[in-house]
């Protein structure tokens, strides 16, 4: 699984990949404050957006394929599945 490392002091976010590793960046962060100073949103490149993102899509199909392995019942092959779910109209 991938992290995100964030290091605030040094004003730097370090993306770090646990498995799959194709680098290590420093990137810079931009950071939006209110009135006061104090720290609201972070502005991040849009290659860093889409990679969080898929990191989040990632983990939840995780998440969705370990639940689906307690439901109880043997598997349904995917080709029944697909004319069970046509039958009921539910599939084109």
């Amino acid at each position: 699984m991938k992290a995100l490392a964030v290091r605030p002091r040094s004003g730097y976010t370090v993306l770090a990949m646990a498995t799959e590793p194709k680098t290590t960046e420093k990137l810079a962060v931009q950071y939006v404050v209110d009135g006061n100073g104090k720290r609201t949103a972070v502005l991040l490149p849009i290659e860093v957006f889409e990679e969080l993102v898929e990191l989040a899509e990632q983990r939840d199909d995780i998440r969705h394929l370990e639940a689906g392995k307690k439901v109880p019942g043997e598997p349904i092959p995917w080709e029944q599945m697909k004319a069970e779910l046509r039958a009921e109209g539910k599939l084109r």
